[in-house]
């Protein structure tokens, strides 16, 4: 059974590398010495897959390799997997995934638009691409690992986060990175002494038309809670010292 044939049900992605000629063909194609991969596109469009186990060899999963599979609801991934690419699983109706330790980097537009409701991302992540999980209206949680070193732009844009913890690894939130959350009430960003965030992008937390924290805060008397060291940096510094009445010491 062919890729472009697959019309129904769950497909079983072999750990094995498999022929070209085997009518069992699943275009999982061999790089390097002993890894597998995915072909890039190679399940696109295959609305009829509902579930997905990948063989326990695969390292890579390829850029679109699930895109626009709208009925796949389950996908296992093995911890042989180091990288999820762009697209991979945009537009699937993933409701949940477990990522496993094994993956090191998330793609642009990796999960976009899907039906994730929460998401664990493993101290293995060291970055967070572009769009990653943008326009997931249903998930309201996320813990990002204490590896993670960026969160790209649009990272969560539209997203139905009500809270959010950056942790102290992060020292780049790209622009727009948690964009029009409207229902995020909470952001916690963990610092200590040695590390500081280098870069916050443009309304990372805000809206189009406003500031960083403008659609959180803009009419309302929440805290914005920071190391009790850094209180009077944060207030006098560039784009936060607009809500310096609002700037505390975390408790």
């Amino acid at each position: 059974m062919r890729a472009g044939s697959v019309t129904s049900g769950a497909v079983v992605i072999p750990a094995r590398r498999w022929s070209a000629d085997d009518d069992d063909y699943l275009l999982v194609t061999e790089i390097g010495s002993a890894s597998d991969t995915f072909s890039n596109g190679a399940f696109q469009n295959l609305a009829g897959i509902t579930g997905v186990t990948i063989g326990s060899n695969v390292t890579l999963i390829g850029r679109f390799a699930f895109a626009y599979c709208t009925n796949i609801i389950s996908v296992t991934i093995p911890d042989s997997v180091t990288s999820i690419e762009n697209n991979a699983f945009w537009l699937t109706g993933l409701t949940s995934i477990t990522i496993p330790d094994s993956v090191t980097s998330i793609g642009n537009v990796a999960f976009r638009a899907t039906g994730l409701t929460s998401i664990i991302i493993p101290n293995s992540v060291i970055s967070i691409g572009s769009s990653a999980f943008a326009e997931c209206a249903s998930l309201t949680s996320v813990t990002i690992g204490s590896g993670v070193l960026s969160i790209g732009n649009f990272a969560f844009r539209e997203t139905g986060l009500t809270s959010i913890t950056i942790p102290n690894s992060v020292t780049s939130i790209g622009d727009g990175a948690f964009v029009e959350c409207t229902d995020l009430t909470s952001v916690t960003i963990l610092r200590d002494n040695s590390v500081s965030i280098t870069t916050l992008g443009t309304f990372a937390f805000g809206t189009f038309d406003n500031g960083i924290l403008s659609n959180t805060v803009a009419n309302s008397s929440l805290a914005i809670y920071v190391p009790p060291n850094s209180v009077d940096a944060y207030k006098a510094a560039e784009n936060w010292s607009t809500w310096a009445s609002r700037i505390q010491a975390i408790p």
